[in-house]
């Protein structure tokens, strides 16, 4: 059974190593092997938490899963969620985090219900106080933690009036100033710097992820990729605020425009110099409590359920990190449901919460989920649970103008091909053309987040070419490469690739 069909249903039971126990009651969001419910303690408080889930995790998920704790156990701040516990249940194959849960709306989804798609300066002013002093306390740990992933779908506004929330530290990652840091396998297309798809990521990748979110939530239009503005075209396609909005100042334009510069070195050099030339430019007082509250309890649509990004931060851990469950008869009951189910002939629905549901004084939100039919075990069918691939691909490739990831290109874009592409599981085979070099073999691996590794030897066998990036939703994939000579150096500068499938 593929592991997006194995959730959890509502009512179901899950005991942590202490014998606490959480009756499941809704599914926040779920994407791949990951999930998030809404959970109460049976008995006691009966508080309601956020339990997040990865199901089946194998090592990397296992380090990264335990990196995301970590990482939140030791954080105090009012826009940022609290994490109680970690613990895996051997039986069930699933680890989890126990979190607080946040009631209200993302941020992208209250944009979404605004008439003009867009907010006023002065709710963009209040909305996004707390979110930035978030990031700041973030940046000010020692280390400094980079969450590289904010944007408004990631900002939760509650509904009773307090501060917005940011959440989903799935690929924040500690940065060590003049050490390595690893490239963002999950990037968010509009809102990920331009260093997320080379080498590297500092504190300044957040302020190119905060001048994005503004840059939405002032226009109503998300950005053009950083990928995109380095490799299409000589001219940065990225259209400004003030071209979108002749109304707002030149003023505001300019102070997101310089923290979404694809050079990072010419962003603001911190959060704090950022946020105060936005209010300066602002001239304007922030939206008062009432009228956030206003935003966020008004009638708004039912929604859905909001995926969950994969978790992609990279920690070295120890055994025995997480704290197990070890006897329970819990699947029992699991496969006990399921055969009645099959059985029957159906599969029940279960009601499920959106990604973060409040009490509404005019309308319900809610979420279906759609019925999983059972696989008849007779057919047996092979179902891959990695991403299809195209037979072929076609887009271009350019050199970075300095090795500092984020920099602008030097040269010309250069058409790149990939041809008679082949997959076996996690393999993948077939002929590149690049860098103005005729066609040559290449092999790779891709894995099932979607993170590919392509490896190529041009110039007659004499430099080793490396091509790392992601499959997008949309097919396309592009990432950062890195060619080598035959002593395993680095020759020249680093480049940027991406292509997308040519229809057969």
């Amino acid at each position: 059974m593929l592991k997006e069909q194995m959730t959890l249903p509502r009512g179901f039971i899950i005991r942590d190593p202490a014998g606490t126990r959480y009756v499941i009651e809704g599914i926040l969001g779920k994407g791949g092997s990951s999930a998030v419910y809404r959970v109460r303690e049976r008995g006691g408080s009966g508080q309601v938490f956020a339990l997040k889930e990865v199901i089946d995790p194998d090592r990397r998920q296992r380090e990264h899963f335990i990196f995301e704790w970590e990482v939140l156990k030791r954080l105090d701040h009012p826009a940022l969620p609290k994490v109680y516990a970690v613990f895996e249940h051997q039986k069930l194959r699933r680890v989890y985090i126990l979190m607080s849960y946040i009631k209200g709306f993302d941020l992208e989804r209250l944009r979404q219900w605004q008439s003009e798609k867009r907010f006023s300066v002065s709710l963009v002013l209040a909305l996004m106080s707390p979110v930035v002093g978030a990031v700041s306390y973030l940046h000010h740990q020692d280390p400094p933690v980079v969450h590289r992933d904010v944007k408004p779908s990631n900002i939760l506004v509650p509904p009773d009036g307090e501060e917005a929330v940011l959440v989903d530290f799935s690929i924040a990652k500690e940065y060590v100033p003049n050490g390595t840091t690893t490239a963002v396998r999950h990037g968010s297309p509009g809102y990920a710097a331009p260093e997320q798809y080379g080498t590297g990521t500092t504190p300044l990748t957040d302020i190119y992820g905060l001048g994005a979110t503004l840059y939405t939530l002032l226009t109503g239009a998300i950005p053009t990729d950083a990928l995109t503005r380095l490799t299409e075209s000589k001219t940065d396609p990225l259209r400004s605020v003030k071209e979108f909005l002749p109304t707002i100042s030149t003023e505001i334009s300019d102070v997101v425009a310089r923290a979404m510069s694809l050079n990072r070195e010419e962003r603001f050099a911190d959060v704090e110099q950022f946020w105060q030339a936005f209010q300066d430019a602002a001239k304007e007082k922030r939206a008062s409590p009432a009228e956030v509250t206003q935003l966020s309890t008004g009638e708004l649509p039912n929604i859905q359920v909001h995926p969950v990004n994969d978790i992609t931060t990279i920690f070295k851990h120890t055994e025995g990190d997480i704290p197990v469950v070890k006897g329970s008869k819990l699947p029992r009951v699991l496969l006990a449901a399921v055969l009645l189910a099959i059985i029957a002939g159906s599969i029940g629905y279960f009601g499920v919460y959106p990604r973060l549901t409040a009490s509404h004084p005019t309308a319900i939100s809610t979420a279906v989920v759609k019925p999983t039919l059972a696989i008849n075990p007779a057919i047996n069918p092979t179902i891959s649970l990695y991403p299809t691939l195209a037979q072929e691909y076609r887009g271009t490739t350019s050199t970075l103008a300095k090795a500092t990831p984020g920099t602008t290109v030097s040269d010309p874009t250069q058409n790149l091909y990939l041809l008679n592409v082949h997959t076996n599981n996690n393999i993948i085979t077939g002929d590149v053309k690049a860098l103005a070099q005729a066609a040559s073999h290449f092999t790779g691996t891709f894995n099932k987040d979607g993170s590919i590794t392509l490896t190529t030897y041009l110039y007659n066998g004499q430099s080793k070419v490396v091509f790392n990036g992601h499959i997008q939703l949309n097919g396309s994939i592009g990432g950062g490469y890195t060619v080598y000579n035959q002593g395993g150096q680095q020759i020249g500068n680093p480049g940027i690739w991406s292509v997308t499938p040519i229809k057969q």
